[in-house]
């Protein structure tokens, strides 16, 4: 049992208390660390300064040593409770009640742990209390200060078998310390690789603005954002945009001051709804107002600008009790198409369920569902002019179970889902012309191998396997194919001490990549050569060198931590630095090089226009989108191959002219397993399947599916772990029509020219540099705004922008999301936009489940680096749905104040910010995301029996800890009985150090704080 004193964990020797402010144990109480009086021994505490009259119970563990509790086990202990006068003092010893200054003798405790109070009836302003013990029939003594501790539980070491570069035989460790154990929050944490963030509080006094919430966070580089509140009981004013006008706030958050320098204040309503937020940075504001109906649902939404301009409008109306209108108007500030205006319907049943809703292209979709709530046939009519029919995909579920069995699509068979019957995981996806794909996976989880047989001599049977350490970490893939064009592709990995990608060498055989290609990542001091300073940037998780094939280039941060400059190959060409700008609110505005990059914002992170060229201006390459409430209705591409415009309509990507609708371009839409079928106009349906990682891995054609001028059969093209294009990309594409090629699965679509910028949900993301282009919209955010995943894109993927998931859970989720993949191709751009990620679940949700056992089993073996807003639950139903699929519908989310609901949905807690400030505002702590271990973020965060792991994902189980999961205690060592085998250090194993633990009952242990 420790705590942090004058910078040293030392070890405690008292007692956990709660203080009641009136006698007999009532009135408001508080939780308190009670030190024990060095002169009385262990079982001692001694007060002054306190209320006239109050009363209180200290609880502790107690652990004699090995002769005595042998002594007292076989012949009874004798206790002696003193107290100073008034107190009115009690013992509880093994259940057995001993009162003040009477000798008392318990028979029957078991040897071990065992659990000791003292009660407080009334004690004055100051006084004290001693215990002293012996076995019967030997003299009575005071404790000695090693037997006995407050048993708060906390884990002081969470240890791990990942076996990284200089850490313990034993394996990886976190640290934590704690100032004050009573609170259960750490002060401080030291992850591996020695990355060390403090953590600040309020006092934890009830009452007069002093609630123990979180005040500051240090991390490891030093940076700090800090957390102001409103007062207990206060009027503000709004901002002009919202209305003016007072709102009472309640002790919320009022502001954050993140830890590049931008502040956002927010204000709420009576009910804790956020009202507006508004972002301000270096001169530049964005400001975001929304209203509710009197049931909570969003009714208005606006976003505006520094002149108090608008950018966008929002606004629902109840059409009836079932059906709403969504009208998305584009205010005189916006950077495309100002003054312009979409309007989208909905129609719920009287069980909430979406049964027809036309999207701002025009259109249609219905759904039915069978008795159980599945989805079993969804239509989509695209809108007049088009010239393409409908598509109608139904669905078929397992009577036994109620899992996915088919999907149809037009009345043919497109997927078949089949399970193994042991472990309930998917096995096999098969699909028309013969295309199967089977899944095989690692013995504590992840998806280790995806083998696609093809059908097709050149290729054969596509294989991708990957290899992991004991932990799980990857540390090498193979992909090959068995057909006549022996095609092969080996990867390593290596890692640095905090478990980043240290390294990745890639050797490829008959494909369209080099030969060779090798990167790596460096996180050391920053170059002294940097036009600004910030000297921690590597220990913030932000890259500060690196080589690509054999290349040494450094990378420059400001003190904000921004991008500032960069000699890597792949930006600069093999020319002079390339420097970046970027504008008040954080967003790149400009990057050099070879092709330089200039970019247009709009609402948040959404990027508005993309334009990059060569150094002198040719071969330029401009995207347009134009968005409306965060997602894309039409998107532009002009490059030297001409102008092309589609608009972006549930599968349907439509042909303009005019701004009127002339025609189908093509038709996407996706398959379980990760598939995506593209069927353009004119050309066979094509069908493309990911790897291990969630990248396309080959493409197919399907004429089952579409037929016409014959495809070609190819392997995709490959990526490095961030992204990096391993091919020359062509700068004179001229189809606008959506590309989904790295995290093809997470349907991440990556933007036409060669700076192959991937729009994610929340914000843009550049594979040249392994940053996001905009900072990280979760205020409470890792160490860094921009860095992508924690270091390591090889175990570890962000669908979102928003946070870190484990990497396999992308192409699990993609095996799963049959519909998660038509909530991007079917509703993800329209339908899709302004739902709940629930809806349109249907049969993706029901391959979720078959697929949980796989993944609990892989994340029972993980611990550290947790992450605060990847859950398994969510991820798996954001996948099954329409959120990890849909470009829109998280982005929508994530931008505070565009979060538009259907006017008949339950208001579920608008984005991640406002859940934020009412998180914090009712004492739910967030850290940062290296910064906190599983069972400490199930206290802060209030998950019951959610445990976080490596790979930053959440798993909801019925324990406090999974299975193979060893818990230790100092100086104690007991498991637990709740399905805990304390022996399992296999495969992913976990170990917690506890201090000692309490909460026993009758002398045995019943559970754990």
């Amino acid at each position: 049992t420790t705590r942090t004193a004058g910078g040293d964990d030392k070890p405690l020797a008292g007692l956990r208390a709660v203080v009641f402010a009136q006698p007999n144990f009532l009135g408001g109480s508080r939780s308190q660390y009670l030190p024990a009086d060095p002169d009385r021994g262990s079982l001692s505490a001694s007060w002054s300064g306190r209320p006239a009259t109050f009363s209180g119970q200290a609880a502790g563990v107690w652990n004699p040593d090995d002769s005595d509790d042998a002594a007292g086990h076989a012949d009874g202990w004798r206790f002696l409770l003193t107290a100073s006068g008034g107190s009115d003092a009690e013992l509880v010893v093994g259940g057995n009640l001993c009162a003040e200054n009477v000798p008392c003798t318990v028979s029957g405790l078991p040897t071990g742990p065992k659990a000791v109070r003292v009660q407080l009836r009334r004690a004055g302003t100051s006084g004290w209390f001693q215990v002293t013990a012996a076995p019967v029939g030997r003299p009575l003594v005071v404790l000695p200060s090693t037997e006995v501790g407050p048993g708060y539980g906390l884990t002081t070491v969470a240890g791990s078998n990942d076996d990284l570069p200089g850490a313990p035989a034993a394996g990886a460790q976190t640290l934590y310390k704690y100032a004050d154990p009573a609170s259960s929050i750490p002060s401080s944490t030291v992850t591996p690789g020695g990355l060390a963030t403090a953590l600040a509080h309020e006092a934890g006094a009830t009452g007069n603005n002093d609630w123990g919430r979180l005040t500051s966070t240090t991390t490891p580089g030093g940076r700090v954002s800090a957390t102001a509140y409103w007062d207990d009981n206060v009027d503000a004013t709004l901002p002009a945009p919202c209305g003016g006008g007072t709102q009472r706030q309640s002790g919320q958050v009022r502001s954050v001051t993140l830890v590049d320098g931008r502040v956002v204040q927010s204000w709420f309503d009576l009910r804790g709804q956020e009202r507006a937020t508004v972002i301000t940075g270096d001169g530049l504001s964005q400001t975001y107002c929304t209203t509710y109906f009197a049931d909570g649902a969003v009714a208005t939404t606006g976003v505006f600008d520094t002149a108090g301009d608008l950018i966008e409008s929002s606004a629902t109306t109840r059409v009836s009790p079932l059906t709403t209108s969504l009208l998305v108007t584009h205010g005189p500030a916006a950077p495309v198409n100002p003054g312009t205006s979409v309007t989208t319907t909905s129609t719920v049943d009287l069980r909430g369920r979406d049964v027809s809703s036309t999207d701002a292209a025009g259109s249609t979709t219905t759904a039915e569902y069978d008795v159980l709530g599945n989805v079993t046939s969804r239509t989509t009519t695209p809108p007049a002019g088009s010239g393409s029919p409908a598509l109608v995909v139904a669905s078929t579920y397992r009577a036994e179970d109620g899992r996915l069995s088919t999907v149809s699509v037009n009345g043919v068979i497109a997927a078949t889902v089949l399970y193994d019957p042991t472990s309930g995981r998917v096995s096999r996806i098969t699909y028309p012309n013969g295309i199967r794909t089977g899944y095989s996976w690692q013995p504590n989880g992840p998806l280790g191998s995806v083998a696609v047989v093809t059908g097709i001599a050149d290729l054969g049977t596509v294989t991708e396997r990957r290899t992991v350490s004991a932990f799980g970490r990857v540390e090498s893939s193979v992909a090959r194919t068995s057909g006549m064009l022996a095609f092969s592709e080996q990867r390593g990995y290596q890692y640095d001490a905090a478990g980043r990608l240290a390294s990745a060498v890639i050797s490829t055989t008959n494909g369209s990549a080099p030969a060779a290609a090798s990167f790596a990542y460096g996180y050391g001091a920053q170059n002294a050569g940097c036009p600004t300073g910030y000297a921690g940037a590597g220990k913030d998780g932000l890259r500060t060198s690196g080589r690509v094939n054999g290349t040494a280039y450094v990378v420059c941060h400001d003190s904000l931590g921004r991008l500032s400059s960069t000699t890597s190959p792949l930006v600069t060409g093999g020319g002079d630095p390339a420097s970046a700008t970027h504008d008040g609110l954080g967003r790149l505005l400009t990057l050099g090089g070879a092709r330089p990059l200039s970019l247009t914002w709009g609402v948040g992170g959404s990027v508005a226009v993309i334009d990059e060229s060569d150094a002198g201006g040719g071969h330029s390459v401009t995207t347009t989108l134009d968005e409306y409430g965060g997602e894309i209705l039409d998107q532009t591409v002009l490059s030297d191959a001409g102008t092309d415009t589609v608009r972006l309509s549930g599968p349907f990507r439509l042909r303009l002219t005019s701004g009127e609708v002339t025609g189908t371009a093509s038709l996407q839409y996706g398959l379980p397993g990760g598939a995506t079928v593209t069927l353009t106009t004119g050309s066979e349906a094509t069908l493309s399947l990911p790897g291990v990682d969630g990248s396309a891995l080959v493409t197919l054609p399907v004429p089952s599916l579409g037929a016409g001028t014959a495809a070609a059969a190819s392997i995709a093209g490959r990526f490095g772990p961030y992204g990096e294009p391993l091919a020359d990309i062509p700068t004179d594409t001229g189809s606008a029509l959506p590309a989904y090629t790295w995290k093809a699965s997470a349907r991440q679509q990556t933007m036409a020219g060669t700076s192959s910028i991937t729009l994610l949900p929340a914000r843009a993301y550049s594979p040249l540099i392994g940053e996001f282009l905009s900072p990280d919209p979760v205020l409470d955010a890792a160490s860094n705004l921009y860095a992508y995943t924690d270091g390591d894109p090889v175990n570890q993927s962000d669908p979102t922008g928003g946070s870190s998931d484990d990497s396999s859970l992308t192409i699990v989720t993609g095996v799963l999301s049959a519909a998660g993949l038509f909530g991007s191709m079917w509703g993800g751009y329209a339908i899709g936009r302004y739902k709940e990620l629930a809806r349109f679940a249907g049969w993706g949700a029901s391959v979720a489940g078959a697929l949980m056992a796989g993944v609990n089993a892989s994340l029972a073996a993980k611990s550290q680096n947790a992450d605060n807003g990847a859950t398994v639950a969510i991820g798996l139903a954001a996948a099954a749905g329409s959120g990890v699929a849909s470009y829109g519908s998280y982005r929508f989310g994530v931008n505070r104040g565009r979060v538009v609901r259907n006017a008949r949905a339950a208001q579920l807690g608008r984005d991640r910010q406002a859940q934020n400030s009412l998180k914090q505002q009712t004492k739910v702590q967030k850290f940062t995301r290296r910064g906190l271990e599983a069972t400490e973020r199930v206290k802060t965060e209030g998950y019951m029996g959610a445990v976080t792991n490596d790979r930053n994902v959440k798993a909801m189980v019925q324990s406090k800890y999974e299975p193979n999961v060893v818990i230790r205690e100092e100086p104690l060592s007991t498991r637990y009985s709740s399905g805990i085998d304390g022996s399992r250090r296999g495969s992913g194993s976990v170990s917690d150090d506890l201090d000692n633990l309490s909460m026993m009952q009758g002398g045995s242990f019943v559970g754990s704080e």
